[in-house]
């Protein structure tokens, strides 16, 4: 009886496995103590017909001995041929790239996306201006989905669109604006005050962020604080009517 049917295929191919690796080993230590470079390559041709015969297996065991036999075929050709170029590295993309990227990704509505590719082109050149543009294109695209949402109701969305819009935009005074209307819908005053005192730090003359500030302070039962931005923003336009009527409210 040959051996073979004596040992059970399982272990016939453990004690192959095994063998190759030692046979590895002898190959490596034969080329480093003698300089016999052949035995590098052999190391190479060794493990090359391996990896094509056993692959396959998704035994963890197996794997483990074919990842141990790629360390070897690694080192045996640095060894063989240590002049080697490296990979070459990827060249960093231009700003031009980038942007054409973003506008790609804003063609297909894909704003997270398009606004990454815009801020890694300001960060290689903070004045390249088609990023700037087209980082407003964006902002206005996040404000106009915050609009649709806000005018069908859907105020948790419309929120998300207006804080997307201010991330671009920190000044972006219509988007905080349109955050305290929300909130007061919402019964949030305390929030809609904080986004309409934004509004105004951005442009102090904001007369309907006035009027609005006012009403958040009025339904929160505040009247000295509501009339007096009321007055604000009647001292920015005579003729501003809801702050007229606001103030007729306040001081009945």
């Amino acid at each position: 009886m040959v051996i073979s049917e004596r040992i059970p295929t399982f272990l016939l191919f453990v004690i192959l496995i095994h063998k190759i690796v030692q046979t590895l080993v002898t190959y490596s230590n034969w080329a480093e103590a003698l300089a016999d470079q052949s035995k590098y390559q052999s190391v190479i041709d060794i493990v090359e017909e391996a990896e094509t015969k056993y692959a396959d297996t998704d035994d963890t065991m197996y794997r483990a001995h074919l990842s141990l036999m790629r360390e070897l075929q690694e080192i045996a050709i640095q060894e063989l041929y240590p002049d080697s170029p490296e990979p070459p590295v990827p060249p960093e993309p231009s700003p031009i790239s980038l942007v054409n990227q973003g506008r790609t990704h804003l063609k297909q509505n894909e704003l997270e996306e398009a606004t990454k590719k815009a801020k890694q082109a300001l960060k290689i050149n903070r004045n390249y201006e088609p990023a700037d543009k087209l980082l407003s294109e964006i902002k206005e695209r996040h404000y106009g989905r915050g609009w649709k949402f806000f005018d069908e109701e859907l105020y948790d969305q419309a929120i998300a669109e207006f804080k997307n819009a201010i991330n671009i935009d920190s000044n972006f005074k219509e988007a905080h604006f349109h955050l305290g209307v929300i909130y007061i819908e919402q019964n949030r005053h305390s929030e809609a005050i904080e986004a309409f005192e934004k509004a105004i730090s951005i442009d102090d003359r904001f007369k309907e962020a006035y009027f609005n500030l006012g009403l958040a302070h009025f339904e929160r039962g505040e009247r000295q604080e509501a009339k007096k931005a009321a007055d604000k923003a009647l001292s920015i336009d005579s003729n501003y009517e809801p702050a007229r009527v606001l103030i007729e409210f306040i001081t009945r």
